[in-house]
Parts: structure tokens; sequence; C-alpha cells
């Protein structure tokens, strides 16, 4: 988190005062808030953010200490300052124990104190959002090797190569996933994360690999099952293809559902071309002109690439060939069976 995105809520009940703040604060690298009153503070804190929040002690209707503790049970990792000029130590005391408090600054207050006040603040900001990512890693993780553990407790016949190309996924999905979290408050972060590590899930549950035959036919009526413009062209015929075809309709079921979180959920338009002895897939999303606007590329299309280059991997350990090419007009991500 960069310093320039922290934001700042400023509480107090005098007008006088915010507009000092808002002063004090017009050249500091902060996105600053301003509130009128603890229930003002609260509709803030709802809508935006917040990563520090500095109050009074003393206002009408509802306390600094009152606010303190609302924002303690709601927003817990948000950082809590009171800046006031009510100063009895009992009360002191009890704010700092009762709202884990990070400091209590005095009125009137110095600048340069409230300064530092900030960017002390501003690194245990950073310091929590790095830890909480851990976390999530190390939950994720430890998830992953609990279904591990699941499929070698149930007795199923996990090869050798199985196990190999696990290591290798897992080593791929947490790469993308410290993608996703160097990247500062986004939104969308959250179901593309979801997204990625369904991706991984759909590949444990399809263990052990079982390899079985499928027809053109069997793709028709699998495609159809979705709401996708789909058009099939060549004549029908009964090539017979081998894969893992419980793995390949998982991983064809998550593409289209990250395809619509592209398109916002239009439709997508689907070609099954049925050739001779093979058949291509192609998904047609118009993007291609904003791949073109570097500035604002959101984040979805950012990370098609990374996602594509797992989606192709697990597509491969099923026996499908994926390519993705772009155009000024669309991207398209080919399937195609492997060649032998």
């Amino acid at each position: 988190m960069e310093e320039n995105n922290i934001k700042v809520l400023f509480v107090d009940d005098e007008e006088n005062i915010l507009s000092s703040i808002r002063r004090a604060m017009i050249t500091e690298p902060y996105i600053c808030y301003f509130a009128i009153s603890g229930v003002e503070a609260l509709k803030i804190m709802a809508e935006k953010k917040i990563d520090i929040i500095v109050s009074d002690m003393k206002m009408p209707n509802m306390s600094g200490l009152e606010l303190m503790k609302k924002i303690k049970d709601s927003y817990p990792d948000t950082i809590k300052i009171i800046l006031s000029g009510y100063a009895q130590l009992t009360q002191v005391i009890a704010t700092v124990n009762n709202v884990d408090l990070y400091k209590f600054l005095l009125k009137p207050w110095k600048n340069e104190e409230l300064y530092d006040t900030l960017n002390d603040a501003s690194n245990y900001v950073r310091l929590l959002e790095t830890k909480n990512k851990e976390f999530e890693k190390l939950e994720t993780k430890n998830a992953m090797y609990q279904k591990l553990m699941n499929i070698k407790q149930s007795g199923e016949n996990v090869t050798k190569n199985d196990i190999q190309n696990i290591k290798i996924i897992i080593s791929r999905f947490f790469k993308n996933l410290n993608f996703l979290l160097s990247i500062k408050q986004d939104q969308n972060i959250l179901s593309l994360a979801m997204a990625l590590e369904k991706l991984y899930e759909v590949y444990i549950e399809n263990l052990p690999t079982v390899i079985s035959s499928y027809i053109n036919e069997d793709l028709i009526v699998f495609l159809k099952s979705y709401k996708i413009d789909l058009e099939t062209l060549g004549e029908l015929s009964n090539t017979t293809y081998t894969g893992n075809v419980s793995l390949i309709k998982s991983l064809i079921n998550e593409l289209i559902d990250y395809l619509y979180i592209l398109t916002r959920n239009n439709a997508i338009s689907v070609t099954l071309n049925i050739l001779e002895k093979d058949f291509e897939i192609r998904f047609k999303i118009p993007l291609g002109y904003i791949l073109k606007n570097n500035e604002n590329i959101p984040i979805e299309i950012k990370f098609l690439p990374r996602y594509i280059d797992l989606a192709r991997d697990l597509m491969k350990l099923s026996g499908i060939d994926l390519i993705i090419t772009n155009s000024e007009s669309e991207i398209q991500i080919i399937l195609t069976n492997e060649k032998k």
C-alpha cells in the first residue's frame, strides 16, 4: 500500500477544528475525510475503507470512546487515534484499554507531532496488510494440502506422475496468487483469487487421472448447457478423442465463468469447428481495444494471461491444447484436441 493511498478520517464536533486540520493536511500524502459527528463518521466508514481514524473525545450524542468501540467491533484493522483537549487520566486509560487505541494526542496539537503519528500509523497499516496477506496465503496453502491428504487417506490410486504434476501446479498457483496480492486496493482481487483457486480445486477433485474417450457429439451437448452463443462448423463425425473427460468439462466450466467476469456477464460467442480428425473450440471476447489503453486496463484483463497460463497447464494434463490470440477487435481462446 502506497502512503498516498492511506485513507484518514478526522472526527470533531467543532468546524473550526476540522478546518484547521484540513489546512494542516493539505500538502500531506493522504486521502482525508472529515466528519462533524460520530454518526457521520460511521456513515463514511461504511462507504470507504478507512485505514486510520483520528477523533475528538468529548462530542455530543456519541463520544469519542463510544465511536472507537463501534470502530473496534466493526472495523478491527482500522488504526484508532484520539486528538482531544480532554485529558483526564482515568478517561485516557479507559480509552486505551477498551478500544486498542494507537495513540492519544492532546489539543492544541503540533502539526509535526500529528504528521509523525500519522506516518508511524501508516507504517503499522502496511505491516497489518502484509500480515493479513501472509495469513491468507497460509490458509490457502493449508487447505490445499488438506485436500491432498484427503485423497491420500481415501486410498485412491494417485500415480507418481499425478504427484509430480500436483507439485508443479501448486508452485504456479502461488506464483500467480502472489501477483494478485501485490496489487494495491483493487476490489476485484478477491473474486480473481477465488477463480484462480477454483482451477486448482477442480484439478484436485478430478484426481486420480482417468483417461476415457469422447466424441464430437459429447462436446456439442456439453457446450449447449451453457449461456453461450454456440456455432458449430463442419460435418458431425464419430471421431474419437481421448483425455481426462471429467477434468476437461470442469476446466471449460471454470473458463466460461472467468470469461463472464471479463464480459460483465454478457453472452460469450463460441465456435466449435469440427475438422477431419480434430476439433477447435474458439471463445471470442470483444476486448482487444481495451488492451491498447494502458491507463485503464481492468485488473481482470491484466490477470488474464496468468489465468490462461495455469488453465493451459491443466488443459494439457487433460489432453487439450490451449492458445490465446489477440486482434484489434477481440481476444480468442482456442482449445484443440492434443495432437499425437
